[in-house]
């Protein structure tokens, strides 16, 4: 059995894959519970987890703060965990029963410098973000890849939940004009942010992290001013993909909705544990191994989002895109 972390409506969407023999003609038992966000109740219910009979692997959870405080209990338990989502720098250390299917915050930090002085040809930036550790990950790798690609940093400015964002906006643009805002935060803040931007400087453009691109609420907190976002992300349904288009209409079929990067990232790792229990039977120890063979001794899974590996250095790569009428348009990466 492969228990899921939340995300029922993916779990669905991959018993049908896995029904219809995606899977191999292995259907697998996938089940779906919610892990607490809380540390504590996230350990506990990670432990109590550990103890379902028939659990092989499981995925997740989703944010990093219930990511850390499950992992030690599964890594104690030799339970192989792959994390498709979060992206806290501490999960690569973790131990060798946790596997991450994305950069950390960090990494993807670097990725963004890099795309707004070689894309969006920006050499003096400002920086917004939250003062948490998504946003002081982000931060991190932003500031240290922008030392090394002669870029100034004009100005950093934290913010929480409930600050006042618009005066923080008029302020730092007060102190300083950059050629683009840079913002490690989530949708409603930087929907705000470029909004505010917008009204005081037109034209000014906004490049935000993957914790941003949540549609429609991005757009919507944007207002008029949604066509100045870029922002990174992990996955973009493809129109030229067979794969992506076949998960796209199945996710739509069964759900109702369009899928979401998260989405598609949870269906991979699904359907790469499936494989992995349909070689090798249930054996933890089995696919533990298969998981650290991909992309080595075996090929990369070639999944939904893309070829899965979890070989060190070998991370997949981070796309870029833009609102655009409403609408998301993938852009060139650096």
């Amino acid at each position: 059995m492969i228990l899921v972390h939340g995300n029922v409506a993916v779990v669905a969407v991959a018993r049908d894959a896995l029904a219809e023999g995606h899977g191999g003609g292995w259907t697998a038992t996938v089940v779906s519970d919610t892990l607490p966000t809380r540390d504590v109740e996230a350990a506990e219910a990670a432990a109590r987890h550990v103890a379902w009979p028939g659990v092989v692997a499981v995925v997740g959870p989703q944010g990093s703060g219930a990511a850390l405080a499950a992992a030690p209990v599964y890594n104690r338990s030799e339970m192989p965990q792959v994390i498709p989502t979060a992206t806290n720098p501490r999960l690569g250390g973790m131990g060798a029963w946790t596997f991450l299917m994305v950069p950390d915050d960090s990494l993807q930090g670097a990725a963004l410098a890099r795309f707004a002085v070689r894309r969006l040809g920006a050499s003096r930036v400002s920086l917004f973000y939250v003062n948490e550790p998504y946003g002081t990950g982000l931060r991190s790798g932003l500031v240290r890849e922008f030392a090394n690609l002669n870029a100034t940093v004009l100005d950093q400015v934290p913010y929480l939940p409930g600050s006042d964002i618009p005066l923080r906006v008029r302020a730092s643009l007060a102190r300083a004009f950059p050629d683009v805002i840079i913002v490690a935060g989530r949708q409603q803040a930087t929907g705000t942010i470029a909004r505010v931007a917008q009204e005081e400087a037109p034209g000014m453009r906004v490049l935000a992290g993957d914790g941003a691109f949540m549609l429609p609420t991005l757009a919507d907190a944007a207002g008029p001013a949604a066509d100045s976002i870029y922002f990174s992300a992990f996955w973009f349904p493809s129109d030229t993909d067979a794969g992506s288009r076949a998960f796209v209409a199945r996710f739509r079929r069964i759900t109702g909705q369009s899928p979401t990067t998260k989405d598609a990232l949870y269906y991979d790792a699904i359907m790469i544990l499936a494989a992995a229990v349909r070689e090798g039977g249930a054996n933890r120890n089995y696919i533990r191994r298969y998981l650290r063979e991909l992309g080595g001794v075996r090929p990369a899974y070639q999944g939904v989002t893309g070829a899965v590996t979890f070989q060190p250095g070998r991370l997949r790569p981070i796309v870029f895109g833009r609102l655009d009428a409403g609408r998301v348009r993938q852009v060139p990466g650096p």
